[in-house]
């Protein structure tokens, strides 16, 4: 069996990429990713997913501020809110993730930021369109007639965290990543 077949499986699985040397310093062994553009290009892609993703974090942070219809006391309301913030927040920390990888990502930073970004914009589509239809719903049922601006400038926001999110999904398909075949830098 080669040491690819017998790599553990499990959240601590990258840690058999590490071996010691002589002098008992742990040296990554694993494999490497790197953005397939030049520096220019990655420069301007990953300018751009973190604009992407600030800008979806904004917009949901600006929509729980904002004294709208059911946010103050309705559970139906904010706990589809919460879900919705936490999608925005997991996207920002999965960029940083992404952003302290460097220019050549290890294997298991790459595999847990770049396949995992698209899902996450999926995630904050659905419970933004969740948290929409909790506040028609609450305006249906129970809306007594105040606070209308408020409301529909939190609507807004989370319409286009909805339009953000599809269009850094997309951004995100056309990105291409590659194993490099050189070692780490600390091995030479």
């Amino acid at each position: 069996m080669s040491d690819k077949e017998k790599k553990k499986r499990g959240r601590k699985a990258y840690l058999s990429d590490f071996t010691r040397d002589v002098s008992g310093q742990y040296i990554y062994s694993g494999e490497l990713y790197a953005f397939s553009g030049d520096k220019e290009a990655r420069k301007r892609a990953f300018t751009r997913i973190g604009l992407y993703g600030f800008a979806i974090l904004a917009l949901a942070v600006l929509g729980g501020c904002i004294p709208s219809a059911g946010m103050q006391n309705c559970f139906y309301v904010i706990i589809p809110y919460i879900i919705e913030l936490s999608a925005t927040v997991s996207i920002v920390w999965t960029i940083i993730k992404l952003f302290c990888g460097g220019e050549e990502i290890r294997e298991y930073i790459y595999e847990s930021t770049v396949p995992r970004l698209p899902r996450l914009a999926v995630f904050a589509v659905v419970s933004t369109v969740i948290d929409i239809v909790a506040v028609l719903l609450f305006l249906i049922l129970e809306w007594n007639g105040q606070g209308i601006v408020p409301t529909v400038i939190a609507l807004i926001a989370k319409i286009l965290i909805i339009l953000l999110s599809f269009v850094f999904r997309r951004f995100l398909a056309a990105l291409s990543f590659v194993k490099n075949e050189k070692k780490p830098k600390s091995e030479k």
